[in-house]
């Protein structure tokens, strides 16, 4: 069974037990609702089976601001809070879960290949420990902005 057959029994198996009234859209177009009968205003898109593998080797919130910024993973038609006021009830959610259905699912995507790091683009990642800052850096960057710079929004008196 493929990768993309095995991604549609999981999302059929979480629509039964926490079912989200918002849908998947995968890298080759193909759509998983969340729900039986799931509006599709609201789809998570997966650019690429590499933001997969990233995310289950690092389940972290900033994993997914990185994918997000990266543009591996895309949101359509609302913010991240639209989409979690949709999510199914994800209390004890693992419990509930095919362990065997999750393993054949999602070991492929755990040891496929993780795609490239983060663009220059966009730099989401800060420094672990302090004394690696550039404190004065990231001050300029911030608050030494030109007048002209102000006054593209502020009034002549600024």
């Amino acid at each position: 069974m493929d990768r993309i057959a095995r991604l549609s029994r999981l999302a059929a198996h979480l629509a039964d037990v926490a079912p989200a009234d918002l849908s998947v859209r995968l890298w080759d177009g193909t759509i998983l609702p969340l729900c039986p009968g799931a509006r599709q205003d609201l789809l998570v898109l997966v650019n690429t089976p590499a933001a997969l593998t990233r995310l289950l080797r690092r389940p972290r919130l900033a994993t997914l601001v990185d994918l997000l910024g990266e543009g591996a993973i895309d949101l359509s038609g609302g913010t991240l809070l639209d989409f979690a006021a949709r999510a199914g009830a994800t209390r004890g959610l693992f419990g509930r879960l095919d362990k065997a259905l999750l393993a054949k699912t999602l070991l492929p995507f755990l040891f496929g290949p993780g795609g490239a790091r983060p663009s220059t683009a966009y730099a989401g990642r800060q420094a672990a420990r302090a004394e690696d800052r550039d404190d004065r850096a990231q001050v300029q960057f911030h608050y030494d902005l030109s007048n002209a710079f102000y006054a593209l929004f502020l009034d002549p008196l600024m």
